[in-house]
């Protein structure tokens, strides 16, 4: 069916986060409308009551249906791999602002927008110690420089918009096909590490990251804020790849790549990536984050403001995760 009219409606609906979000408001009998493209793939939403429209998001006129009766506004939709550098700046900034604006000129019900952003917009931390919301942006990525220029472009329509930006860390969960490769890799026996640095870094299970996404886009003191949310611990990637390994009864090697030789893999990658036409999850702009050692961030700040923690331990987390996979035969 399809409809405008909903309490909450959903960008990035049929991705690996946005689908857990929408199934999260389904499990509270919310009305959910979802924006797709047409050729979207609904495999994680055929089993949801949700109603579907067909919109673009580099087309304001586009969404007015679905935004001129809907509440809540969830803009999850991004682009977290790329064959070109533009694509994350359409992707992100351009599809950004087209909703925003859309948002403004149809949306006149709307109490609250949340702008998923990311870690990757901050940039990495310069130490060990975590940096909260205060900490001056410095993204190393073209992905994470988009990320803050979708935030810039947020922040500008906040005096005419109630809007709350959100950035989690890496996210984990059933359906992700990013951190799958670490469980892969760990399935052979391997651990591959970039560099001689440990890395340390921030987390969060996808159905965490989902509640938190709910509770702010429509908490009103939320409303003109800015969030990190993530585990209030963070780890070091070598105890990820430890847990895994249990869970896998596997012996795990430890193959360090030097940084010159991940940037010649990951060019041969890039090539690849360009003459297939799908994106990959290795390349230089990927590799300009796992360079540095520290991506840890404190989520004080929405605890002590909205009340919200995680209630997923990693080590239950990653083995909801792993049988996931098995179960679909992913792993």
């Amino acid at each position: 069916m399809e409809t405008g009219t909903a309490d909450f409606c959903l960008t990035g609906a049929t991705g690996f986060v946005g689908s857990w979000v929408a199934q999260a408001l389904c499990d509270q009998q919310a009305q959910v409308t979802c924006i797709i493209r047409p050729t979207s793939n609904l495999r994680w939403l055929e089993h949801l009551n949700v109603s579907l429209v067909r919109a673009s998001l580099l087309d304001a006129g586009s969404l007015r249906h679905p935004l001129r009766e809907t509440r809540f506004l969830f803009h999850i939709a991004g682009v977290t791999k790329a064959n070109h550098p533009y694509q994350y700046y359409q992707g992100n900034v351009e599809t950004t602002a087209t909703i925003l604006e859309a948002a403004y000129r149809y949306g006149k019900k709307i109490e609250h927008i949340l702008v998923l952003s990311s870690q990757a917009a901050a940039g990495p931390s310069p130490g060990p110690e975590p940096i909260d919301e205060a900490a001056p942006c410095r993204p190393v990525s073209e992905y994470g420089k988009s990320k803050y220029r979708a935030e810039q472009v947020a922040r500008e329509w906040m005096d005419r918009l109630p809007i709350t930006i959100l950035r989690p860390p890496a996210v984990y969960g059933p359906r992700d096909t990013d951190v799958l490769e670490v469980f892969k890799n760990v399935a052979r026996g391997w651990d591959l590490r970039v560099g001689r640095t440990e890395q340390q870094v921030s987390l969060i299970q996808v159905r965490d990251l989902a509640r938190g996404i709910i509770l702010a886009g429509t908490h009103p003191d939320a409303v003109g804020q800015t969030y990190f949310i993530a585990d209030p611990q963070p780890y070091f990637w070598s105890q990820v790849v430890e847990w895994l390994a249990r869970l896998m009864k596997r012996t795990v090697r430890t193959i360090r790549v030097p940084i010159i030789l991940a940037y010649a893999v990951a060019t041969l990658a890039e090539a690849w990536s360009a003459f297939s036409g799908k994106p990959g999850i290795i390349n230089r702009d990927k590799i300009k984050e796992v360079a540095h050692p520290y991506w840890v961030v404190s989520a004080d700040k929405i605890a002590r403001e909205l009340g919200f923690v995680t209630q997923i331990e990693l080590q239950a987390g990653l083995e909801e995760t792993y049988r996931w996979y098995r179960e679909q035969q992913w792993l």
